[in-house]
């Protein structure tokens, strides 16, 4: 016969119940959500110090690369009268430039570029007039007036200040090798509609290429840029294209402003919705599990029981006793 366990007996198990368990799953929580928390709290600032440690990197770098091209300007004489400066006053109207472009010879074994974001100056190798013949040299020349027709120091400059930011994203480097790509080829189409040899204009690169090294700057742009096979090939077998007309520049300005306003439109909208969508939706509290003991009510249990088991025992010696 199975024996029913009594309320007293049920209450002084639980109150013989180890805490151990409990207390080790109670206080083991909290320790692992401070840790987490502190673990939160650190990360922000260890992704902080290695951007600034990153971007400090790319300017220094920089900077090391403008003092060297910067010192070889500041050593450098004005020319105002030699053949180059001719050619160069022949050649300013003709690639439609009507400001004055200050021309400069320096000592030194950089290609021929131009030097400079808001006062860009045309910086000749000194001797370069002996190496290259006069149709050379004119092709050369212009070449580097379309880099300073079109501002391609400043477009280049900005993409710097770019990567300087987010040095960490590997499209951004991409981006500005494909720049130097598109802004030599635009030159180099460009010289050849002025009317330069083809034959004379890859000449003269190449022997820039055998006397004189690349600019060692992105904003300092120079002849010897790009892929220069692919150059030589495009040089000597020019392609047919025609310019873009009004309706082609406004469909791409369209276009550019489309994919650059619309993520921003997005962004603007989005919190919206979500702000409304999260005032609709009730907020759901977690439930926690609480545990209270009161030794007072306890012992008043233990206190009832014993009386109700002290009255059922003198009932039963009084019934058995009539």
């Amino acid at each position: 016969m199975a024996i029913r366990p009594h309320g007293l007996s049920f209450v002084v198990q639980q109150i013989g119940q180890p805490f151990a368990t409990a207390s080790r799953g109670h206080f083991a929580a909290p320790v692992a959500a401070g840790a987490s928390e502190v673990e939160v709290r650190i990360l922000p600032y260890l992704l902080l110090i290695v951007w600034c440690v990153g971007s400090a990197a790319v300017l220094l770098s920089w900077w090391h690369r403008w003092r060297r091209v910067s010192a070889a300007v500041r050593t450098g004489s004005r020319i105002a009268s030699r053949r180059e400066f001719e050619i160069l006053e022949a050649l300013r109207p003709l690639c439609g430039i009507s400001g004055r472009v200050e021309l400069v010879s320096c000592e030194s074994d950089v290609e021929p570029g131009i030097i400079g974001v808001l006062h860009p100056v045309m910086v000749l190798p000194a001797g370069i007039a002996g190496r290259l013949s006069d149709a050379q040299l004119a092709s050369i020349m212009t070449h580097e007036l379309c880099h300073f027709r079109r501002r391609d120091n400043l477009t280049a400059a900005i993409h710097m200040c770019v990567e300087a930011i987010f040095w960490f994203h590997p499209v951004l480097w991409w981006l500005g090798a494909r720049l130097v790509d598109e802004r030599e080829r635009a030159c180099d189409e460009e010289v050849l509609e002025l009317g330069s040899d083809p034959q004379t204009y890859a000449e003269g690169i190449l022997k820039v290429c055998e006397f004189y090294l690349e600019s060692p700057l992105f904003c300092a742009a120079g002849v010897t840029g790009s892929n220069l096979k692919k150059r030589m090939e495009a040089i000597m077998t020019p392609r047919i294209s025609g310019k873009l007309n009004f309706a082609g520049k406004f469909l791409l300005a369209t276009t550019a402003a489309a994919a650059l306003l619309g993520p921003i439109g997005i962004g603007l909208l989005n919190p919206v919705a979500s702000w409304a969508q999260s005032e609709s939706t009730p907020a759901v509290t977690p439930a926690v599990a609480t545990v209270e003991i009161k030794p007072r009510r306890i012992v008043l249990e233990i206190k009832a029981a014993s009386a109700s088991r002290n009255h059922r025992c003198r009932f039963f010696k009084s019934s058995q006793f009539a």
